[in-house]
């Protein structure tokens, strides 16, 4: 008889001082995010109602079977990613007279404007000192290369 209480009462005190894992972070914001390629992944925002409002797209850098330590996504990727995860119904046509990129320094900031949503493209540039002031033709590469989709009628929480 003593032994199945005693059995019980360290049962109740393994279960009691044991947290789950997922405690150990309760202190922090979940982010929610879904791998849409193979190491590509998407994090939705949402508006009050619950509706996507905003997506941002990046490379996952770091996982058991891979380290990345760049964060390129090409063109292709983003826009395949957009084309899956919008279809052109959704989108709205293209209004080509609004797309454009901007430059500050290294960056470069691609908009790409739709009736209903904006897709904007944030690269890192890496400018070689020769080729500074820049010039047409100047020899530019992208280390990290990032993307947000936003609704236009549709405000983030």
């Amino acid at each position: 008889m003593n032994k199945s209480f005693s059995s019980i009462g360290v049962a109740i005190l393994l279960f009691i001082a044991a947290k789950p894992q997922s405690e150990r972070f309760l202190k922090y914001n979940a982010i929610e995010a879904y791998e849409v390629r193979p190491g590509v992944l998407v994090f939705p925002k949402y508006s009050e109602n619950g509706n996507l409002c905003e997506i941002d797209l990046q490379r996952h850098k770091f996982s058991s079977e891979e380290i990345a330590l760049d964060s390129l996504l090409s063109q292709d990727e983003i826009e395949e990613v957009a084309d899956d995860l919008l279809p052109a119904s959704e989108r709205g046509r293209r209004l080509s007279d609004l797309s454009h990129t901007s430059w500050e320094g290294q960056t470069a900031v691609t908009y790409e404007e739709f009736e209903n949503i904006s897709i904007e493209i944030y690269s890192s540039l890496i400018i070689k000192s020769e080729d500074l002031p820049l010039k047409p033709g100047a020899n530019i590469d992208v280390s990290d290369r990032v993307a947000t989709i936003q609704w236009k009628q549709r405000k983030c929480q």
